[in-house]
């Protein structure tokens, strides 16, 4: 399990190999469908590579 923190301080557990559009996806259907990018770390991620350490998310939407 990997620990992703969001910018409001939230900090949840996933299965290592999620994706930042899986991560969406577990917010809301509606929210994924407007994310075009995310970073991790802020690094530049793209959002169906595959997350496999802890980390602090960020997305970026239309």
């Amino acid at each position: 399990m990997i620990n992703i923190k969001f910018p409001d301080g939230n900090v949840r557990q996933y299965e290592d190999g999620v994706t930042p559009l899986d991560i969406a996806k577990s917010i809301s259907e509606g929210f994924a469908r407007n994310v075009l990018a995310a970073s991790l770390n802020d690094e530049e991620w793209d959002i169906s590579r595959p997350i496999c350490m802890d980390g602090d998310i960020k997305f970026f939407k239309w």
